[in-house]
């Protein structure tokens, strides 16, 4: 049986947290945080293990630009491809977060298929890049 692959999905939302989970739960181990804090201790806690961390902004004051810098930043620094889902069509946090770092910027409203799928080809570059 081959292991399943980890992401960590961070949104301050729990209503967001959940609509992400059900669109992952069934092919990925899944680990959640709310806060950059908590997404600083899980990628520690989780060296190594963690396929992709799925950031959605929702463009909420708790995640606002230097907080989503520092995900990045972090998440990147211990080789995790980072996907960041923005609201509409946001062409200035689409620059940023590529400034910071992000490997992949998808725009909301966004297919559950579509996702899915960028997030298992991020997840399949990064492992062959690493083996």
């Amino acid at each position: 049986m081959q292991m399943q692959s980890t992401i960590l999905i961070t949104a301050a939302s729990e209503e967001i947290r959940g609509q992400l989970r059900q669109i992952f739960q069934n092919d990925y181990q899944i680990l959640e945080a709310q806060s950059t804090d908590q997404v600083q201790l899980v990628l520690a806690d989780y060296p190594g293990q963690i396929s992709v961390l799925l950031a959605d902004t929702g463009l909420e004051e708790s995640f606002c630009c230097e907080e989503l810098a520092s995900v990045i930043q972090n998440a990147s620094s211990r080789e995790v491809p980072v996907l960041v889902l923005l609201e509409g069509q946001d062409k200035n946090g689409e620059i940023l977060a590529y400034q910071y770092g992000a490997s992949v910027v998808m725009f909301k409203p966004y297919l559950p298929l579509a996702l899915f799928q960028g997030v298992q080809v991020l997840s399949d570059l990064f492992r062959c890049r690493r083996d």
